[in-house]
C-alpha cells in the first residue's frame, strides 16, 4: 500500500528533477529556475494525485469484485459438499473393476501379437525361427 501512496510524490520529484536539469542547461537565472520548478512540481503533484486516486479506486473495485466472486464460489463449494454428505449416507463409493472396458477390436489385435510364450512378436511372423 505504501508504494501506491508514493505515486504522486514520485511523479512530482521526477518532473522536478527533469525541469531542474533542463533549466540549468538552458541558462535560466536562479530565481526563474525556482519559479518554474515550483509551478512544475505543483502541477505534477496535482496530476499525480488524480492519477493515484483513480488507480486506487480501480483497485478497490477489482478487490470488491474478487471478494464477491470468491463468496459465490464458496457458496457453490459449500452446496456441493452438503449434497455429497446427504447422498453418501456414510458409505464410500467404490469404482467397479475395469474388466471388459477394452474395446473388442483392440483386445483381438493384442492377443494376435502375442506368441505362445506370452512375448510380443513385434511384426515377426509366427513361423519357426
Amino acid at each position: 500500500m505504501i508504494k501506491k501512496k508514493m505515486f504522486a510524490p514520485f511523479i512530482m520529484l521526477l518532473a522536478g528533477t527533469i525541469t531542474l536539469a533542463l533549466t540549468l542547461h538552458w541558462g535560466y537565472t536562479l530565481v526563474d529556475i525556482l519559479w518554474v520548478l515550483l509551478i512544475v512540481m505543483l502541477v505534477f503533484y496535482i496530476l499525480g494525485s488524480i492519477i493515484q486516486g483513480r488507480i486506487l479506486k480501480f483497485e478497490e473495485l477489482n478487490e470488491e469484485a474478487e471478494r464477491e466472486r470468491l463468496e459465490q464460489e464458496g457458496s457453490v463449494i459449500e452446496k456441493d459438499v452438503e449434497d455429497e454428505k446427504d447422498t453418501s449416507d456414510g458409505e464410500e463409493y467404490v469404482l467397479p473393476p475395469l474388466t471388459g472396458a477394452m474395446p473388442q477390436q483392440f483386445h483381438e489385435e493384442e492377443t494376435q501379437d502375442m506368441n505362445s510364450e506370452g512375448e510380443e512378436n513385434y511384426g515377426e511372423e509366427s513361423g519357426g525361427e
